[in-house]
């Protein structure tokens, strides 16, 4: 089975790997030896600043009508709030259909 890959998130996958991979030869070379912990965790940041902000994977899979009123087969009118009745004075209110406010 193939799995397709989006070219911008193996792009960012291997800036990453090759960012823990620098990480881990630097380590080898200043100390005994390479620290894969570091490497890895430079690694998954790097990762992950990137894929924040190239935004991959952003899409809109709401369907349509869900998104933004300029969006072809968003609704037309916005769906309006329930209303609320309040009175002042010492007289009960009247019961009304909808919210109500002590």
């Amino acid at each position: 089975m193939n799995q397709h890959i989006d070219t911008v998130a193996l792009l960012i996958l291997a800036i990453g790997a090759l960012a823990g991979h620098l990480v881990y030869k630097h380590a080898a070379r200043t100390t005994r030896g390479g620290d894969p912990a570091t490497a890895i965790t430079v690694a998954a940041a790097v990762i992950a600043t990137l894929v924040l902000l190239l935004g991959v994977g952003a899409t809109d899979t709401r369907g349509p009508g869900t998104g933004d009123s300029h969006t072809p087969g968003a609704p037309s009118t916005p769906a309006t709030p329930p209303t609320a009745t309040v009175t002042t004075g010492s007289s009960p209110p009247v019961p009304t259909a909808g919210l109500h406010l002590p």
